[in-house]
């Protein structure tokens, strides 16, 4: 195997990025693309030039549909999700299955932080900020377990000492955690005029959207040289999450996901 430098690594998750938009466009489904990603876009007409993942936001209703249109699929890119019962996350996971991934944590890897596109579904969102806000919570309290779940320290030593404090959350697997998580995030069935990324929001309710804005004509924005949509709200949507998001971070925030990517198969290429 070959060791990517980061240039080589959004190479791929470009090429992700283009066959997924090719899915939607075949089969009229929604996205758009979202946090750094879409400030990259807007900012820099591509990726943040220290960010090395693409994110999307998908209506739930759509996020549904792709599951059932293309499942897994059995090429070299295919969809990894609790939905289709191979990946126990609250969201997708687009992936090239000619590229192996090592994090620089002190945990072992964990098969939702492979690299790929993650793919974010959006619930009904309850109008009233205090109930958003408890979904909220309640979707995070799931969350978190499922996260405290997934720890495996590389280090034999810590693995032993912290397994007495891991027991309780390690009753439930992390698929059992995230099924729990998805049921709050999925129980406001009424529509509301607004969804939200409940699953693996760490904002409360600075990422409501209008539903609607979905079903209006998506903005094209430039990112490396293609153009992808963006749901037309996505100013405001940027201004609620990161204020001034034209404004760069300083240098010590400028951090990437530490992501160690070897290509498998050099004869297929990137």
């Amino acid at each position: 195997m070959r060791k990517l430098n980061i240039d080589e690594i959004k190479h791929v998750e470009l090429n992700l990025l283009l066959a997924f938009d090719r899915i939607c466009k075949e089969n009229n489904l929604r996205y758009s693309l979202a946090y750094g990603t879409l400030i990259g876009a807007v900012r820099h007409k591509g990726f943040i030039p220290w960010d090395d993942d693409i994110d999307v936001l998908m209506p739930r209703e759509d996020y549904e549909k792709l599951m059932k249109i293309h499942g897994e699929g059995t090429g070299r890119y295919r969809l990894f999700s609790s939905s289709l019962g191979n990946m126990p996350s609250g969201f997708c996971k687009y992936r090239d299955m000619n590229v192996s991934t090592k994090y620089k944590y002190i945990f072992k890897d964990v098969d939702d932080r492979e690299l790929g596109i993650d793919i974010f579904p959006m619930d009904n969102a309850p109008l009233d900020d205090a109930e958003a806000i408890r979904l909220w919570k309640k979707t995070s309290y799931y969350r978190i377990r499922f996260d405290i779940c997934a720890l495996r320290f590389r280090n034999k030593f810590l693995a032993v000492i912290t397994s007495p404090f891991l027991a309780p959350f390690r009753i439930r697997s992390r698929m059992a955690w995230t099924r729990k998580a998805e049921a709050v995030a999925m129980s406001l069935k009424e529509k509301t005029g607004y969804i939200e990324n409940f699953i693996w929001n760490f904002d409360n309710i600075k990422e409501r959207v209008p539903s609607s804005t979905f079903d209006e004509e998506p903005v094209m924005l430039d990112f490396e040289g293609h153009k992808f949509p963006a749901f037309s709200y996505y100013i405001q949507f940027l201004t609620n999450m990161y204020g001034d998001y034209m404004q760069l971070p300083p240098e010590n925030k400028r951090k990437s996901h530490g992501i160690d990517a070897y290509l498998i198969d050099e004869s297929l290429g990137l």
